[in-house]
């Protein structure tokens, strides 16, 4: 729409993006033609981009067999007012952690504390799951955004110590090994994968794959 492609509309919008904007937003205005049109049906991609916030621990979550072992899954939202029941629910019971963060969140804020910014409180919650599992996968989430976004956005302009070329890969380093220089000093074996949630394809491979280190490590443990 005529809105959307403004120059000044889009300038304004940047700005809004680091005040804890959805990315589903960019996406959902830059094609409201289509949506608004009457005879509507979502897409896939439609879907894939309206985020839907955990607001609760789901204990009883879900089981699924693979060969003979049995896999149990609970759900643990990342709020602040969530993460109180992580130890009380986790401890003792979790063999492994699958911990997922938006790298393209380096320049957001967090919603409960717009002076937060939200990759570093995601490192921060990260550290919290060390305490509480021996073995975390690392889903490192939406690096086509990151991509998009560093052209307007440099990583060194919210992250100082970021000092390489402002390219996608060195971007993807950096952010990763703020997370594993966390838990360096912690008891903590961790996992790192990058993905793009879109990229169906993509998960499927990095999910199997993650799978099957998870089913190594547990097989060595048990032997």
């Amino acid at each position: 729409m005529a809105v959307w492609a403004d120059s000044r509309f889009q300038k304004a919008f940047r700005a809004l993006e680091e005040k804890c904007l959805s990315h589903s937003q960019a996406y959902l205005l830059s094609d409201l033609e289509r949506i608004i049109a009457p005879g509507y049906f979502a897409t896939d991609a439609d879907i894939l981009r309206c985020d839907r916030r955990t607001i609760c621990t789901r204990t009883q979550g879900l089981e699924f067999h693979v060969g003979t072992s049995i896999f149990k899954i609970s759900e643990a939202g990342g709020m602040r007012s969530m993460r109180r029941k992580w130890r009380t629910i986790f401890s003792g019971v979790c063999q492994a952690l699958v911990y997922v963060a938006a790298m393209s969140d380096y320049d957001q804020c967090l919603e409960e504390d717009p002076s937060v910014n939200s990759l570093s409180e995601s490192v921060e919650a990260f550290v919290a799951t060390a305490a509480i599992c021996p073995v975390i996968i690392l889903i490192l989430n939406k690096a086509d955004q990151l991509e998009a976004k560093l052209a307007t956005s440099p990583l060194r302009k919210s992250w100082p110590k970021f000092q390489s070329a402002n390219t996608f890969d060195n971007a993807v380093t950096f952010i990763t090994q703020l997370f594993l220089d966390a838990v360096k000093t912690k008891s903590v074996e961790v996992f790192p994968y990058h993905t793009c949630a879109l990229d169906s394809g993509s998960v499927r491979e990095v999910f199997n794959t993650a799978g099957e280190t998870l089913l190594d490590h547990l097989r060595q443990d048990s032997a």
